[in-house]
């Protein structure tokens, strides 16, 4: 919020990314960082068995409420939760992903 705040009271006609280029990081030096190939590798093989287990969840929660669901309707609704269950995994994968990513380019 500081930088934001700086950058509104300082920025002399420049916009937001030169203002960055030429104020803020006018003397800053960089090293690209590339990632492990094994972390890399691990995080695959973690995100696989963390699907694995979500998928197995799921098939445990499809056997657990069918024969309570046996209406049209709490078919619906089981399958909605099944859908919902589906979009907090790929939110939670995407925030793992980028987590990672974040670590990887700060040299960790």
């Amino acid at each position: 919020m500081a930088l934001l705040a700086s950058y509104l009271i300082n920025k002399d006609n420049m916009s937001l990314s030169e203002y960055l280029e030429r104020v803020i990081f006018k003397d800053a030096k960089g090293t690209t960082v590339e990632p492990d190939v094994r972390d890399a590798a691990g995080l695959e093989a973690y995100m696989e068995r963390y699907k694995a287990g979500v998928r197995g969840r799921e098939k445990g929660l499809w056997k657990c409420y069918k024969d309570k669901y046996e209406s049209v309707a709490g078919w619906l609704h089981l399958s909605q939760a099944l859908e919902n269950i589906e979009k907090i995994i790929k939110i939670r994968c995407k925030k793992l992903l980028k987590s990672h990513e974040n670590f990887c380019l700060k040299g960790y």
